[in-house]
């Protein structure tokens, strides 16, 4: 290791990857070691520097083995001492002619404690600081959960008999799935309620003495027994005017009836506005039952069953906002959430596709953006989320009608549908004229070599222009695109090729105002100055413009002849 680059790493202090252990003899033992290592690779791994105070003194490690410290004979004690094994590196490094041991260690895939069964793990108090604490039995399940370890619905329950299940859930399933199957013969409906909870992984053993798991009890469950069993699980729905609370509603319904039932609370709120199509006129509601449907799923499905706290539903004059306790599961974020598809609980997941309420192709998120979309709302909010929960706000305001007009107009016109990632291009030009490509590219969550070839395609589609050259070059809706949209409250945009049009405006202008500048010429027509010269001089060349004026005093008016010819 560089000492240098080590110096740098001390100078920045403690954090949630970089611990310091003083080196003196009397201050430090085996297990403090063994400890510091446990915790640092039950988080993301890291550096764990010997011989430095919790300030940042180096002060040097005093010799463990005789005259000196043996790097390996550290790596083999922690071996030995932890379980199940990790497997660190270390080396004596001088730092400031004072020997430092920097041992690397790296992050479990599983949970890991010492052989004496002491669980540590990282964390930062309130102040920010990092620190090691201990680590809970509800945490760690939480944690192996999240890793994928074992599934939270899989986890079976002794104490619980078929008799704390609910018929009636069984038959509300298989209601479910004869409404969404395709298939002439439901296969559920020949099965009895054991012979259900065998085929959705959720009862286990054999029929005499069935093992009932928690997400038999989750799916099916009695609600006195499921608040009993996991009190972790509520849902709530709550109604709110003018700020003021109107309707506040909390239950502890199985998860299929409880899907049905924030459905339905949303759904009596809803109202739909319309669009005029020539001969036909378009109801646009005004909640999308599509997103809404998919956002519910995805908070009962994904949430963490280990934490306490309720999915909420909540409705506002504006805004419908969802919330779920515990974060993304694992390998989803911001970033990947349209293209990444890891359920915390699979045997939830597949339950709710069996019944149809979740979509097959594990991509019901990518259905709701699309479905908000369409309807000239903006995507789904989630930068209220943390790692404890998942908040999601869905705007239910009037909608972008314009939007709307124009994917009817030009899917009809061309016979394909505007897909996901080209909606949220519309959007995003929509709301911001003349982006760059690597603006587009951060707004709609792709590399700049794949929204550039996006972006080309929809050039050559007739939906955007771009203007100007090289890292100058700008995009934004064309002009074509805006009289699909009908809106004449629309800025005016002019695709950068058709001069005529680009002429037209500025001989208006004139006739307008009297008189036009070349700044306002590039303003007018959003063009470059020099671009607005090409205009100016065409005009002046064919006698349609004449000069006033000379330097920064400059400006244009109409040639009398075509004055008196325009009036």
């Amino acid at each position: 290791m560089d000492p240098q680059e080590l110096i740098d790493i001390v100078a920045t202090g403690e954090s949630f990857t970089v611990e310091f252990k003083t080196g003196r003899a009397k201050g430090l033992n085996d297990n403090d070691i063994v400890e510091a290592v446990v915790c640092l690779s039950n988080g993301d791994g890291g550096l764990l520097f010997l011989g430095v105070e919790d300030d940042g003194e180096i002060t040097g490690l005093a010799p463990r083995h005789g005259q000196s410290t043996n790097p390996h004979n550290i790596v083999t004690m922690v071996m030995n001492l932890t379980n199940p094994t990790v497997m660190v590196e270390a080396e004596i490094v001088e730092i400031n002619k004072l020997p430092v041991l920097v041992v690397s260690v790296p992050k479990s895939d599983v949970i890991v404690g010492t052989t004496k069964g002491l669980y540590v793990r990282r964390s930062l108090d309130s102040k920010g600081q990092p620190g090691c604490v201990p680590y809970h039995a509800y945490e760690m399940l939480s944690s192996r959960i999240d890793r994928h370890e074992i599934d939270y619905a899989a986890i079976v329950d002794n104490s619980l008999t078929l008799s704390d299940l609910d018929h009636e859930e069984f038959e509300r399933f298989r209601s479910l799935v004869s409404k969404s199957s395709s298939e002439a013969n439901n296969p559920f409906e020949a099965m009895d309620d054991y012979e259900v909870g065998r085929a959705l992984n959720v009862i286990q053993g054999v029929r005499d003495n069935p093992q009932i798991t928690r997400g038999a009890l989750l799916l099916f469950g009695k609600e006195d027994v499921l608040k009993m069993h996991i009190p972790s699980h509520e849902i709530a729905f709550q109604l709110l005017q003018e700020n003021k609370v109107v309707v506040n509603e909390i239950h502890n319904y199985p998860l299929f009836k409880a899907a049905e039932y924030l459905g339905e609370q949303v759904e009596k709120y809803n109202s739909s506005s319309e669009i005029d199509m020539g001969l036909l006129r378009v109801e646009i509601p005004r909640i999308s039952s599509v997103a809404t449907r998919e956002i519910i799923v995805n908070a009962l499905v994904h949430r963490d069953y280990t934490k306490l706290g309720m999915v909420q539903v909540s409705i506002t004059q504006d805004e419908l906002k969802v919330s779920n306790p515990g974060g993304f599961p694992s390998g989803i974020n911001f970033i990947n959430m349209l293209e990444a598809n890891h359920a915390r609980s699979p045997i939830l997941a597949q339950a709710f596709l069996r019944a149809g309420l979740a979509e097959r192709t594990g991509r019901g998120i990518n259905r709701a953006f699309d479905s908000l979309l369409r309807s000239g709302r903006s995507a789904p909010d989630y930068s209220l989320s943390s790692g404890e929960a998942v908040r999601v706000s869905v705007d239910i305001s009037q909608g972008d009608l314009g939007v709307v007009r124009f994917l009817m107009t030009h899917e009809e016109r061309t016979g394909r549908r505007v897909n996901l990632t080209e909606l949220l291009v519309i959007h995003a030009l929509r709301d911001d004229p003349g982006l760059s490509l690597s603006d587009v590219a951060e707004y709609v969550l792709l590399s700049e070599s794949a929204t550039k070839k996006l972006i080309m395609a929809m050039v050559e589609s007739g939906i955007v222009d771009m203007h100007g050259n090289g890292r100058a070059r700008k995009y934004r809706l064309s002009s074509g695109t805006y009289r699909e949209m009908s809106d004449k409250f629309a800025p005016v945009f002019i695709n950068p090729f058709d001069r005529s049009q680009q002429e037209q405006m500025v001989i208006s202008f004139i006739a307008d105002n009297g008189k036009i500048t070349r700044s306002e010429t590039a303003k007018l027509c959003r063009l470059s100055p020099q671009e607005a010269a090409v205009i100016i001089k065409g005009l002046r060349d064919r006698g349609v413009i004449n000069l006033v004026g000379k330097n920064k005093g400059a400006y244009y008016i109409l040639n009398k002849n075509v004055r008196e010819f325009r009036k």
